[in-house]
């Protein structure tokens, strides 16, 4: 079970029939859900790969725009298992990775506080083992 969808949301874009076509990879007549949760997993894990520098994740409550976001992924994930994507589903993903990206940078928010997963401090980091050769180890070559 996805943490932002689950089988049952993928129905409002693919019907049982094409899911059959696209995970019953031993021709038993129904879908193959080991498969259509491996394509939900994948599509959150790419979610959570954009959203986690701004929210702390797992999320409290899932937006209705993940949602959508999770479901237009995990289709194209699945048809993508067969064949080309339809347009319209490619433009679906692309515009998915679009919103998310745009989320990283800030320029587009859930509706909720952000809290990164990983704390973001203001400047960055640097840290470096001790200079081996410096002037005053090597005044006397």
């Amino acid at each position: 079970m996805g943490k932002y969808i689950s089988q049952d949301n993928l129905s409002s874009q693919i019907s049982e029939k094409e899911l059959i076509a696209l995970t019953d990879d031993e021709g038993l007549g129904t879908p193959n859900w080991d498969v259509v949760n491996a394509e939900i997993d994948h599509a959150e894990a790419v979610i959570d790969s954009y959203i986690g520098s701004r929210y702390k994740l797992p999320l409290a409550t899932v937006p209705t725009v993940l949602k959508k976001i999770a479901v237009d992924m995990a289709v194209y994930f699945l048809e993508s298992r067969r064949r080309a994507p339809t347009e319209k589903r490619r433009q679906n993903y692309e515009d998915a990775i679009t919103f998310l990206k745009d989320i990283s940078k800030g320029m587009a928010s859930l509706g909720m506080p952000e809290e990164p997963d990983v704390p973001v401090s203001g400047k960055p980091q640097i840290s470096a083992n001790e200079r081996i050769f410096t002037r005053e180890k090597l005044k006397d070559f």
